[in-house]
C-alpha cells in the first residue's frame, strides 16, 4: 500500500460516560493502593483489617433517586403561607420555601446532600421504591 492509498481511521473521541467511568476506576485504583500503602506501614497483612477499607462498592443513578424521592414528597401550606415538603421514606429528608417550586428545589438539594453525607461518614444509603442499588463486593484492585 502506497501512502497515498493508506486511510487513517480518526478516533472518535470518548464520550462522557467512558471518561467518568475511566477516572471512577482511576480513583478507586489510587483509593485502593492507598489502602495497601497503610497496611504496609501498620504491618497488617489483609488491607481489609484496616477499619476504614472500603469493601462494598454501590452503584446507582442519583438523578432516578432525586426523581424517586421527589415522585412521593408531600407538601403542605403552612399558616404562614409557607410551604413544608417532606419526604415520608427518607428520615431528615424534609425543608420549607415560599412557593412549591422553592420547596420542590431545596427538596432536591436536601436529598442530595443526604447522600453524600451518607457516603462521606460510611453509612448506608436509605432505600427508596423503584431505586435499582447494586452493591458490588471488592476483593481485589480494579482492572485499569
Amino acid at each position: 500500500m502506497t501512502a497515498s492509498t493508506q486511510h487513517t481511521r480518526a478516533q472518535a473521541p470518548p464520550n462522557a460516560e467512558s471518561v467518568a467511568l475511566a477516572r471512577l476506576l482511576e480513583r478507586h485504583k489510587r483509593e485502593y493502593d492507598f489502602y495497601l500503602e497503610r497496611a504496609k506501614a501498620d504491618d497488617i497483612q489483609d488491607p481489609k483489617d484496616l477499619p476504614a477499607f472500603p469493601q462494598k462498592l454501590i452503584s446507582f443513578s442519583m438523578t432516578d433517586y432525586v426523581n424517586a424521592a421527589l415522585e412521593i414528597a408531600e407538601y403542605e401550606r403552612e399558616e404562614d403561607g409557607s410551604i413544608t415538603a417532606t419526604v415520608p421514606e427518607l428520615e431528615e429528608a424534609y425543608t420549607c420555601g415560599y412557593t412549591y417550586e422553592d420547596a420542590r428545589i431545596y427538596l432536591m438539594d436536601v436529598i442530595e446532600g443526604n447522600i453524600i453525607m451518607d457516603l462521606q461518614l460510611g453509612r448506608p444509603i436509605q432505600q427508596i421504591s423503584g431505586v435499582k442499588m447494586s452493591v458490588d463486593e471488592i476483593s481485589s484492585p480494579p482492572v485499569a
